[in-house]
């Protein structure tokens, strides 16, 4: 029932995305399919599954950015400089975009902004700072690329709550987010913004009872691929006989 919603919902924001109408012919169900797992699953949630990975936060924390770290990652880091930009720009695009009704360019600028916090984690390369890493650990540092993820997660899953509203709150829900501060108003509040502030997860503990897996990628059984494709008949023995039979 949850992914028939969110396959509704998400689709036909990607749909408006590529201009196709709804009854289009072109727009395949194995596209859609594709698009719900490269952007639900591998984009979305997969981010915030190695977030909440034991082996980088076994503490299972929303922490706070270190200061010193921060303006380190900022000043040296350019995918870290690319998402603070995306999330700065967050709330007046999404803004506009609502009040436009252009649901799909709200979804596009939330897509833009998670890409930009994927590519952030990856070349910050925080399974190199870990506790008994080769190079000997850095947990500030880790926190710090950990607080900034999150903060981006939390971010995203306000802005995208009118269109995906049950994978918004569980997202939220796992990163502990309060219901009063899952408002408009708090998309101020990130290491974004300058001077940065103290990430708004406080080091708070993350919800044990969530899972950190928003949505299972969709996986089509061979089976149904196989019902689907017509099969030629078969001619029976009989008829194989009597065409024989005949020609003779």
């Amino acid at each position: 029932m949850l992914q028939a919603t969110l396959f509704g919902s998400w689709i036909s924001s990607e749909k408006r995305r590529e201009k196709t109408s709804f009854d289009s012919k072109d727009y395949s169900h194995v596209k859609a399919m594709r698009i719900l797992n490269s952007e639900l699953a591998d984009t979305l949630g997969n981010l915030l599954s190695r977030a909440c990975a034991k082996t980088l936060n076994p503490r299972q924390i929303y922490p706070s950015a270190h200061a010193e770290h921060l303006a380190d990652l900022l000043q040296s880091l350019d995918a870290a400089k690319r998402l603070q930009e995306s999330l700065l720009q967050l709330s007046e695009r999404c803004s506009s975009h609502y009040e436009c009704n252009h649901f799909h360019l709200v979804a596009d600028t939330a897509m833009a902004a998670l890409h930009a916090a994927n590519n952030f984690f990856e070349s910050s390369r925080p399974w190199e700072l870990k506790t008994g890493a080769a190079g000997g650990g850095n947990e500030p540092r880790l926190e710090t690329i950990i607080a900034v993820t999150m903060d981006a997660l939390r971010l995203c899953g306000i802005v995208l709550q009118p269109i995906i509203p049950q994978l918004a709150t569980r997202l939220l829900d796992k990163l502990s987010v309060p219901a009063p501060q899952r408002g408009w108003n708090y998309l101020a509040q990130s290491f974004a913004n300058d001077p940065p502030l103290d990430s708004a997860g406080g080091g708070r503990q993350l919800d044990a009872q969530t899972s950190a897996m928003l949505f299972q990628r969709i996986v089509e059984e061979k089976g149904a691929k196989e019902e689907q494709k017509p099969q030629p008949a078969k001619r029976s023995k009989s008829k194989k006989k009597e065409r024989r039979e005949t020609m003779s």
